[in-house]
């Protein structure tokens, strides 16, 4: 089984809030467990015989990279932003 205690008691605790796709697993990270769940997901679609697959291409952008969009997010913040949230309002507004 992917999911364990483990994993529910981290996400209740904030581990995986405040380390993300880095926080280790298993021997591993939750990024490794997040490629193992979207090949599942994958194979799962496919066996439908519908071309959904394609709806996980994000999802899997992220979780070969390791960055979330809050990794972005956090980079813009303490970067070019100047750990300022006001830019975000006119960058990133719809």
């Amino acid at each position: 089984m992917l999911q364990s205690g483990w994993l529910r008691r981290a996400i209740a605790e904030g581990t995986v809030g405040v380390h993300g796709l880095r926080t280790p697993f298993r021997g591993g990270t939750v990024r490794d467990l997040s490629l193992k769940v979207l090949d599942i997901a994958r194979g799962g679609l496919e066996r439908r015989g519908h071309d959904e697959a394609s709806f996980l291409k994000s999802l899997q952008v992220i979780a070969e990279s390791g960055k979330t969009p809050a990794d972005a997010l956090l980079e813009l913040y303490e970067g070019k932003w100047g750990r300022s949230v006001d830019p975000y309002y006119d960058e990133l507004q719809y």
